[in-house]
């Protein structure tokens, strides 16, 4: 394994050679801003908070906004995993943040695209695609997996301390701070959804999530999210992921943000601590 990883390394400097990563280029519509996020305070401030209506993947209405929330409000973090392909391990992994005054921030790693590019594992190990990191609504996200895509994505609720999980929204705050003044690369292997969500983790409590494989194939991060009581269980491992699972009745369409958040937990357990 680590000789692997030595000539993905050579191979990889003889390839990319002196590739530099941009902030400002022809971006698909759906990574064209990057979200600008303020913290003063107890308050936190999104511009460029996606909200984008999905009739089809290539029909919608491209709407950014602003959104505020207090920091004191976080409630509840959700684990979002969305098995996008056949492939078991195969997987796109995201955070959703839920306030007490219903407002729901769902944080996601993506690579950003240039207009006319699609997303391809093999490419993105070759600084092909920028990292951003994209704020927006659960109705939006969330939505255009389940309701556009069909897609199967599930549901889990985070366990932690209230101040771990503050800590962990305002380390992705500052981490949407840093790619929106630095540009950096999205790598298949190193550089992904959820790699990227376990740096910030680890940045909090370090060694909190150890290495693993399952980093590169986060379809299977469940098993190990569970095993290591980041996520709560609900009744061991499969009864976990069936009742965290996004079923048919949530596919049905709506333009409430605030309702679909409130639809799509319809069925999940209530938290079992008071942390």
């Amino acid at each position: 394994m680590a000789l692997a990883f030595v000539l993905y390394g050579i191979y990889f400097l003889i390839r990319t050679g002196k590739r530099i990563p941009q902030l400002e280029a022809d971006w698909e519509g759906d990574c064209a801003f990057m979200p600008q996020v303020d913290v003063k305070d107890d308050v936190v401030s999104i511009s460029n908070f996606r909200d984008f209506h999905w009739r089809t993947t290539r029909d919608r209405d491209e709407i950014w906004i602003n959104r505020s929330v207090k920091i004191d409000e976080l409630e509840n973090i959700w684990y979002v995993v969305d098995h996008f392909s056949s492939m078991k391990g195969m997987a796109h992994i995201m955070l959703s943040f839920e306030f007490k005054d219903g407002n729901h921030l769902t944080a996601s790693f993506e690579c950003r695209r240039r207009k006319g590019q699609r997303y391809d594992p093999w490419k993105g190990l070759w600084r092909n695609y920028e990292l951003c990191l994209v704020w927006g609504t659960e109705r939006d996200l969330i939505g255009l997996r389940t309701n556009v895509r069909g897609n199967k994505v599930h549901l889990y609720r985070v366990t932690s301390t209230p101040e771990k999980k503050k800590a962990l929204f305002l380390e992705l705050c500052h981490r949407s701070q840093q790619l929106t003044t630095n540009a950096e690369w999205y790598n298949s292997l190193f550089t992904t959804c959820l790699t990227s969500i376990v740096q910030q983790v680890n940045r909090i409590t370090p060694n909190r999530i150890p290495l693993t494989w399952r980093y590169l194939l986060p379809g299977h991060s469940t098993r190990a999210a569970l095993r290591l009581g980041l996520i709560e269980d609900w009744g061991g491992y499969r009864k976990t992921v069936k009742q965290g699972q996004l079923e048919a009745l949530e596919r049905k369409s709506t333009d409430d943000e605030f309702l679909f958040s409130k639809m799509i937990r319809e069925r999940m357990p209530e938290s079992s601590t008071n942390n």
